[in-house]
């Protein structure tokens, strides 16, 4: 899926694990100040679907983004990998093309948005390895895993320069490895 598609869908797929190819269209998106503020993992061994949601909100007002047209380039974007081949049994990623553009729905105060808004969804049905890289504008949900085993994805998460997020912190010999990392990392603090 090409860049064009990252902003047409809210997402895009890259195989193999995260690579230059990912952190160059970090990099297209961007520009070539943007740097790490969170990584995590989780672990999905949830008998029922999240209720679909954003992870944050849009930065302008829907009124503004109506007038205009646009809510504007994404400020965040999200790199999930899979840890294991995942597929409909252990819980894949459900996510809601295009979304991040809309502007005609309701959302509670948890960022939930009704079922009724949905028209089409894509299963992430992927193996392992596979990245997604999305806006995280877009609506998505983890779906239910009815294997005995957990499924795990990684998830980082990169900011455009100059919206400022705050500090992460990693042990102090995680120095080596991010010593050359192709993104900012004037916001990590080794303890």
């Amino acid at each position: 899926m090409s860049l064009e598609e990252l902003f047409k869908n809210g997402y895009t797929i890259v195989p193999n694990l995260i690579n230059n190819k990912t952190c160059n269209k970090l990099k297209k998106v961007f520009g070539s100040n943007y740097y790490l503020y969170s990584f995590t993992c989780n672990a999905n061994l949830a008998k029922e679907d999240q209720p679909y949601h954003m992870d944050c909100s849009h930065f302008h007002p829907i009124e503004a983004i109506k007038t205009f047209g646009s809510p504007g380039p994404p400020l965040q974007i999200i790199v999930n990998v899979y840890l294991q081949d995942t597929n409909e049994e252990n819980g894949s990623f459900d996510i809601v093309p295009g979304s991040h553009l809309f502007t005609d729905f309701e959302i509670n105060e948890e960022g939930i948005i009704d079922k009724k808004f949905i028209n089409k969804s894509v299963r992430c049905n992927l193996p392992k390895g596979s990245v997604i890289i999305r806006d995280k504008r877009t609506w998505h949900r983890g779906t239910k895993n009815i294997t005995d085993i957990p499924r795990y994805m990684i998830g980082t998460s990169y900011s455009i320069g100059w919206y400022k997020l705050g500090f992460l912190k990693f042990k102090k010999d995680c120095e080596d490895l991010l010593i050359n990392a192709p993104f900012s990392t004037f916001n990590i603090v080794y303890v």
